[in-house]
């Protein structure tokens, strides 16, 4: 049997057949003061592979239990405090390759050679994140304009169009070149993309700009699956339309338009800024380039270049929340209800509009003279809510889809329906709302849920689907008796009242109720805050027993609490909201259970509006509806609250109690006298 350092000879010459050199070869390396490892082929500073030499031939005669034995997990440990990637176990004739896993057993893997040594077989797919990424990373450190996002979208609309075979030579303006320099960079760039073909990964291509704009917090856009999906909502399906896409902001709607074979596609935008991203898309998604226009006109009551009644579908992202003044007339106009109307002026009879709105524009009371002339003129077809995750991280207003058939029949029934969460990927061809739109057009009766419903007495009050689905089939809610009768909020109540604006003074002793006091079912003190007898405003809102206080604002948003002898008398500021419930049709602590159940707080969520911090307001509480069941019943149902919150505290004192126990057993562990 040889020895261990003639098998130590042998490795060696193994190592240099694979081609490591001697030069990288270090022997015996300490990883503790207990521990040293053989062998470590290393290049530079870098450790590459670390070797265990044995003796013991049992170890190769079944290697699939390699990962169980306690010399594989001793070497494995001691190659990750190396930083090898990976350790070899030999007996000089056989030579056991295994890869330094950070976590779980040991994997036996092919032998490596020195030439072969960090390379990785790539996908297409990886390949080109690699190349994309390393493109992003040239155009930081060496940028054509400066702009990252100029510079990229440049770049990848130059390869873009290459791919199409287009020619066209690039041409850099002097407002953007620096010096002659710039257009070589361009070329070393390109270089990069070579053999490359976006065209056959354009999905891929279309992510990376997805998340390229996410990552770098530019501006919001359309989502690519929200963008399919309104494409998918036109009725027709694939037909040889002409599409006009307003104010998309970087092209999403058209190449979602474009992958869906759509033709004769036309974009509207208010000026050149995000130029490249948009043709980037444009040329990803088609063979044939778009005709995109560029006009400044565009958030005034005339578009310029666009033909009256011209387009058969127009899908509308318009921006949110300013005023427009119109070049003829006197009153600024909302730039929504601009953007809307319009797209129907420019709409064929029998076409569609199909638009991204505010849930504000559903329900506020500002837009109901526009909701009332779309109800006369043409037909509100479809109304799908989104979710507020929709347009994270630029925004967390509540939105939906409005469509709108561009016809007079305006008795025909309205589809309803409502995302549950953000689709998990941009394919949404199968989503179930989808599917029950379409069974919706061709007349099919489909189950009324949460994913497709229908009313037909669409009321200009209230355009919102929570509306209409608490109000019709509030039956179908599991945890809701279909013999109970729902009740809107408002005519279960003699007052509701928004709290008073007070200046907050933490110095004085006066105390009201502020959101930090208002939690589901409890008023905490160490929640009030406090003003001075000058700062209390005239008239202030002042709590009574049994009145119910709704926090309408931030993360508790909704929770509601009842107004006992102990908080009697104190005044609310402007951010809650106060319900007298008429004893007479409620029992004001049912009426709060009741609030905070999930069924009402997902009405609340429903209805909360605002871009940037989402609230309610005192509109949204008409539309709450509230299941009310016989006194006997709601008194039950008090009741039993009552004994599971009373079992509830007692388990958690029982359970403090054993906490208190186990610390003290533990800090007496020690003293003397004490056996165990």
């Amino acid at each position: 049997m040889k020895k261990e350092f003639e098998i130590l000879e042998d490795v060696v010459l193994y190592l240099e057949s694979l081609g490591y050199a001697k030069e990288s070869l270090k022997y015996e390396v300490p990883i503790d003061s207990h521990r040293r490892v053989d062998l470590v082929v290393t290049s530079g500073d870098s450790n590459l592979v670390a070797v265990e030499v044995k003796s013991d031939s049992s170890l190769f005669s079944n290697t699939n239990d390699i990962g169980f034995s306690p010399i594989a997990r001793q070497l494995q440990k001691s190659a990750q405090q190396l930083g090898a990637d990976y350790y070899i176990i030999s007996n000089g004739v056989k030579h056991l390759w295994l890869k330094t896993n950070e976590i779980g057993r040991p994997s036996e893997i092919e032998q490596i050679h020195r030439n072969d040594f960090g390379k990785k077989k790539l996908s297409n797919k990886q390949y080109l994140q690699i190349l994309l990424d390393h493109v992003s990373s040239f155009l930081q450190n060496f940028p054509i304009t400066g702009d990252l996002s100029f510079d990229l979208s440049l770049v990848i609309y130059r390869k873009t169009l290459l791919d199409l075979g287009v020619d066209f030579i690039l041409s850099l303006d002097s407002n953007f070149v620096q010096n002659k320099s710039s257009e070589d960079l361009v070329q070393n760039v390109l270089e990069r993309w070579k053999g490359v073909n976006f065209i056959d990964d354009k999905e891929f291509v279309l992510k990376y700009i997805d998340d390229f704009l996410i990552k770098n917090k530019y501006d919001w856009h359309v989502p690519r699956w929200l963008s399919n999906f309104m494409v998918s909502l036109y009725p027709e399906g694939k037909p040889k339309i002409e599409l006009l896409d307003i104010f998309s902001k970087y092209g999403t709607l058209i190449s979602s338009a474009h992958n869906n074979n759509w033709i004769n596609v036309e974009s509207f935008y208010l000026n050149k800024n995000n130029e490249y991203w948009i043709k980037s898309q444009q040329s990803l998604s088609s063979e044939k380039p778009s005709n995109t226009v560029f006009t400044p006109d565009l958030l005034t009551d005339t578009f310029f270049g666009i033909v009256n009644n011209k387009f058969d579908c127009v899908l509308v992202a318009p921006p949110f929340g300013f005023k427009v003044m119109p070049k003829f007339g006197l009153n600024k106009i909302d730039s929504i209800v601009l953007m809307v109307s319009k797209g129907l002026d420019r709409c064929k009879t029998n076409g569609y509009v199909i638009a991204i709105v505010p849930d504000g524009f559903l329900l506020s009371s500002s837009f109901k003279k526009f909701r009332n002339k779309l109800l006369i003129k043409h037909t509100v077809k479809g109304i799908i809510n989104l979710t507020p995750d929709t347009f994270k991280p630029y925004s967390a207003v509540s939105t939906s889809i409005l469509i709108i058939h561009k016809n007079n029949q305006s008795d025909d029934e309205t589809f309803f329906a409502s995302f549950d969460s953000v689709p998990k990927t941009n394919d949404v061809t199968d989503h179930i709302i989808l599917k029950k739109w379409k069974l919706f057009l061709n007349k099919n009766r489909i189950e009324n849920e949460l994913s497709g419903f229908t009313s037909d007495n669409l009321n200009i009050e209230n355009f919102h689907f929570s509306n209409y689905w608490y109000r019709d089939f509030q039956y179908l809610n599991e945890s809701l008796n279909s013999k109970f009768q729902a009740i809107p909020l408002k005519e279960l109540v003699s007052v509701i009242k928004r709290g008073n604006t007070y200046k907050r003074d933490k110095k004085e002793d006066i105390p009201y109720l502020a959101p930090a006091a208002i939690r589901s079912m409890k008023i905490l003190e160490e929640g009030f805050s406090y003003t001075s007898g000058e700062k209390i405003p005239n008239n202030p809102i002042k709590s009574e027993i049994d009145d119910i206080i709704i926090n309408i604002i931030g993360t508790q948003k909704g929770s509601a609490a009842i107004v006992t002898d102990k908080f009697k008398g104190l005044g609310l500021n402007q951010h809650l909201v106060l319900l007298r419930p008429n004893l007479n049709l409620i029992k004001p602590y049912y009426l709060t259970i009741a609030l905070n159940s999930d069924y009402v707080q997902k009405q609340f969520e429903d209805s909360s509006t605002g871009s940037v911090i989402p609230s309610l307001n005192l509109k949204s509480f008409e539309s709450i509806y509230i299941p009310v069941p016989p006194f006997v019943i709601q008194e039950k149902i008090c009741g039993n609250y009552n004994k599971k919150i009373n079992l509830i505290t007692e388990q958690e004192i029982a359970l403090n109690k054993e906490k208190q126990d186990l610390n003290k057993m533990f800090s007496d562990l020690g003293k003397e006298g004490d056996l165990l």
